[in-house]
């Protein structure tokens, strides 16, 4: 049996870096980035960041391993 791979990725409103980076991880990866019994990324994003919540329903939604984690706003 394999071990999942989850890599975990804090973001607030830099949809433009955040969607490079997803690129770069699914073009660049193997097919096993899109199993998600292999690999999860997990975006932890604030609960007032609208623009990240938009970017991922609009453009990473899709990706059935990538979830977004919201959390109450972190001022540190």
């Amino acid at each position: 049996m394999r071990q999942k791979i989850s890599m975990i990725c804090p973001t607030r409103e830099r949809t433009k870096m955040l969607d490079r980076f997803v690129k770069n991880i699914f073009d660049k990866g193997t097919d096993n980035i899109k199993n998600k019994d292999y690999f999860e990324l997990l975006l932890i994003v604030d609960n007032d960041d609208e623009q990240t919540k938009d970017f991922f329903a609009e453009s990473l939604s899709e990706y059935p391993t990538i979830k977004m984690i919201n959390r109450e706003n972190h001022y540190n």
